[in-house]
């Protein structure tokens, strides 16, 4: 079989009919078969793979007919190396996967996992170390307490001895650092009917308060101590009766005591109750007494 044989091959499809335009070369999907360009009736049921090969463009030509080529991800015909046959060809290399085909081009991917480059771990910057605070222990502090001193409801004497007891206020209890008792002598300064400089040792800087006590009438004085050789002026404080049961405050378990012994004798149970000292029963005027001490000392106390 020559190569007239297999011209109708090459004949044009044209709006779905074949045009004897032998002389033309169609690429295999526009392949017909016409007769009157061809020495048999019958097309071959394969276009003969075997003979000389020639490599044209797309087109692989054997025996001058072409042969169709794969334009799909399966590979593309050509001419083997002896020029002898098409054969088919992967379209990508090993390793790599054909995702699409253009113009014969195929488009590739490799099947190996990306590889990500190398990540430096973060550098953290240099952090200056923190230096600890250092927190002092305040020196025990020697303060002068400046104090001036009232009496009310009660003769003025020209001096009097007192006893004396110092409180902190941050823990409520009783401080060493004051002395056990402290004279007062009489002033002639408006206001002030007694003043005294009362020198407490050991004190760490905080807040204080002192309590003066005569007989049953109390008075107090509060305090802050800042540093050491402080002198402290207090605000005049004043003694007042009230405090029944000696525990160094004015309150309703003072009140209480009293009323229990209401018009009773002033005998040794209600003797602190008998706040003129007249020896007769608790009357009138001791509760008057107890009222205003009650008042006077709740004003003065209320910075504690």
């Amino acid at each position: 079989m020559n190569q007239d044989d297999y011209s109708g091959y090459r004949s044009r499809m044209t709006d779905g009919k074949c045009e004897s335009n032998c002389g033309e070369t169609s690429n295999a999907s526009s392949l017909c078969y016409d007769p009157a360009c061809a020495g048999s009736s019958q097309p071959p049921v394969n276009p003969p793979t075997t003979g000389t090969c020639v490599q044209t463009g797309n087109n692989c030509t054997i025996q001058g007919s072409p042969q169709p080529y794969i334009s799909t991800c399966s590979g593309i015909y050509k001419c083997n190396s002896a020029k002898t046959a098409c054969e088919s060809t992967p379209a990508c290399p090993s390793g790599q996967t054909c995702t699409a085909v253009n113009n014969n081009v195929a488009t590739c991917k490799s099947t190996q996992p990306p590889v990500n480059p190398p990540v430096n771990p973060p550098v953290n910057p240099p952090v200056n170390p923190i230096s600890p605070t250092v927190t002092s222990t305040p020196t025990p502090a020697s303060v002068i307490l400046v104090s001036a001193l009232n009496i009310q409801d009660a003769p003025i004497p020209d001096s009097f001895t007192a006893e004396l007891t110092l409180y902190s206020l941050t823990t409520n209890n009783v401080v060493t650092g004051a002395p056990a008792t402290q004279t007062f002598l009489k002033t002639s300064i408006p206001d002030r009917q007694y003043s005294v400089n009362i020198t407490l040792t050991n004190l760490a800087q905080g807040k204080y308060f002192i309590i003066i006590r005569k007989d049953n009438m109390i008075a107090k004085a509060v305090f802050t101590v800042s540093g050491s050789g402080t002198t402290v002026t207090v605000p005049t404080t004043t003694l007042v009766f009230g405090d029944v049961n000696t525990d160094n405050k004015i309150d309703a378990i003072d009140y209480n005591l009293f009323r229990a012994c209401w018009k009773q004798p002033a005998s040794s149970s209600c003797s602190p109750n008998d706040f003129d000292q007249n020896g007769g029963n608790i009357n009138e005027v001791d509760f008057n007494t107890l009222m205003r001490g009650w008042a006077t000392w709740t004003k003065e106390g209320q910075g504690l």
